[in-house]
């Protein structure tokens, strides 16, 4: 599977999964859509998906987040040989 389909899963899995577990949350605290409100529930959902894509960019292996100091490192260690 080529990096590019396995990004735009990690994108909509995160996006479901935000919305998803903000709904349970609603359910959880019995607060109604209506008395939550849009702006509150797209701010809640929002890093709730980020928070999951986090997770996701790691176990799919996308890259879209560098995976630390090592990675940085890199350039100047190529730097060094030539």
């Amino acid at each position: 599977m080529g990096i590019g389909i396995r990004r735009i899963i990690l994108i909509a899995l995160s996006i479901a999964a935000g919305i998803g577990m903000t709904f349970g949350l609603l359910l959880a605290l019995d607060v109604s859509y209506d008395n939550y409100g849009t702006v509150y529930f797209v701010f809640t959902a929002l890093p709730l998906a980020v928070l999951v894509g986090i997770w996701l960019d790691y176990f799919l292996k996308t890259k879209l987040l560098s995976d630390g100091p090592q990675d940085e490192a890199k350039p100047a260690e190529q730097a060094k040989a030539e």
